[in-house]
C-alpha cells in the first residue's frame, strides 16, 4: 500500500471515529450493491435481524466489524466469499447454529 493510500485510510478511519452516529433498524439487503466498500463498521446498531446474505457480494471488503449487536441467526456462508477480508469482529452477537465451513476461505484474516 502506498503512503498516500495509507494516509487516506487513516484519515477516513479518523473521520468515522469522530463522527459516529447511533443507528437502529435493519441492514438492507441492498448493502450488497456497494461493491467498492472496503470497511464496514456497524457496531451497536440495535437490530435483531441476521447479517444480510448480500454482504457476501462485497468482494473488496477488508474490515467487517458488526460487534456489540443483537443480531440473531447464523453467520451466513456468503461471508466466505469475502476473499480480501483481513479483519472480522463478531463478538457479542446472538449466534445460532454452526460456524460455516466457507469461513475457512478467509485466508487473509489476521
Amino acid at each position: 500500500m502506498s503512503v498516500i493510500a495509507m494516509m487516506w485510510k487513516l484519515i477516513c478511519q479518523s473521520l468515522v471515529s469522530e463522527h459516529m452516529v447511533q443507528l437502529s433498524g435493519n441492514l438492507a439487503p441492498s448493502i450488497g450493491n456497494l461493491t467498492n466498500l472496503q470497511i464496514v463498521l456497524f457496531k451497536k446498531i440495535n437490530t435483531t435481524e441476521p447479517i444480510p446474505v448480500e454482504m457476501g457480494r462485497l468482494w473488496k471488503l477488508q474490515t467487517l466489524d458488526v460487534s456489540d449487536n443483537i443480531f440473531n441467526g447464523e453467520i451466513s456462508s456468503s461471508l466466505g466469499h469475502l476473499k480480501n477480508l483481513q479483519y472480522m469482529r463478531l463478538n457479542n452477537y446472538s449466534l445460532t447454529g454452526e460456524i460455516q465451513g466457507s469461513l475457512a476461505n478467509l485466508t487473509r484474516l489476521t
